[in-house]
């Protein structure tokens, strides 16, 4: 006799196993070819090029509608005048201390004031940065045993240098 045999009858629970494996990979690769036109898909550092998004500018802020300097500060960081118990407030508020003890000859006002200065400058350098970014440039340039020593003006022009040249974004 020959070996040859009659094939197995496929057993139903085979076939549901490859009915359930064809629908994961479809789903799988469904996923796949859709997902990635869902978002940003730029990678860390990489530049979006001037064809695939057109450069929107960020909303005006209604300054009047801002309490403090550090409220003021914030709004324009976020875009839309925020509360006041937002936590960008609280960092503007702390970096504003800091930067108080630094220039004690300036008023909170004339620091913030500052701030958006140097970030309008940094951005003509074709750099995007945030106010926050701008006020700690700013408080970085400024060593805090050189309290007094450096006007707010040699320091903002120092800052507004340092961040053109060496700021990522």
């Amino acid at each position: 006799m020959s070996s040859w045999r009659k094939p197995k009858k496929a057993n139903l629970s085979t076939g549901v196993v490859w009915i359930s494996l064809f629908l994961f990979v479809s789903a799988f690769l469904l996923v796949a070819v859709m997902l990635p036109g869902c978002g940003d898909t730029n990678t860390e550092g990489a530049k979006p090029s001037s064809s695939s998004k057109p450069k929107m500018d960020k909303p005006k802020v209604d300054l009047s509608k801002t309490k403090s300097p550090e409220h003021k500060l914030a709004s324009l960081e976020k875009g839309f005048v925020v509360a006041l118990e937002n936590p960008t407030v609280s960092d503007f508020s702390a970096l504003l201390d800091n930067l108080e003890i630094k220039f004690p000859k300036n008023s909170r006002e004339q620091i913030a004031d500052a701030i958006i200065e140097i970030k309008k400058e940094v951005s003509k350098e074709g750099k995007d940065i945030g106010y926050l970014e701008a006020g700690r440039g700013l408080d970085g340039c400024v060593p805090i045993t050189e309290r007094g020593k450096k006007s707010l003006a040699q320091a903002k022009e120092l800052c507004v240098r340092l961040l053109s040249k060496y700021s990522s974004k």
